[in-house]
């Protein structure tokens, strides 16, 4: 199973055991930003398995702005946005992690988007934990 899972892993997804949690894993190492005041405007987008998704995990680092940079993750370019609106603050210039607790929406076709505001904010690793 460890093989079968970490060949499929290389295809952007792992699998495990029935009745588990599906995992997808992107590592987009893309800077993220909202194109305000001179900054890159960048947003990360994935498209997904169409299955309830449980929770996203994201390992970002703060490149530049002040302690008001956050990030969120919607469904759709112009979907609202998961977690009743959650804003994950980036202030770390380190490497460190954010969530959402999704709890088991489905996309519904769209793709996952990831955006940052108030800075730009580096986007090393995106975990989408669903149901199988």
């Amino acid at each position: 199973m460890k093989t079968l899972c970490l060949i499929i892993m290389l295809a952007g997804f792992c699998v495990t055991a029935p009745g588990q949690t599906s995992v997808q894993k992107f590592h987009p190492k893309q800077t993220l930003g909202d194109g305000k005041n001179g900054r890159l405007f960048s947003n990360f987008s994935a498209n997904l398995r169409e299955a309830p998704v449980k929770e996203i995990i994201a390992n970002v680092i703060k490149i530049s702005g002040g302690d008001d940079v956050y990030i969120n993750a919607r469904f759709g370019n112009d979907g609202h946005t998961l977690e009743n609106g959650k804003r994950n603050p980036v202030t770390q210039t380190k490497r460190h992690q954010v969530r959402w607790n999704v709890g088991n929406v489905s996309p519904g076709g769209k793709p996952l988007f990831i955006k940052a505001y108030n800075g730009e904010v580096k986007l090393l690793f995106v975990q989408v934990n669903s149901q199988k």
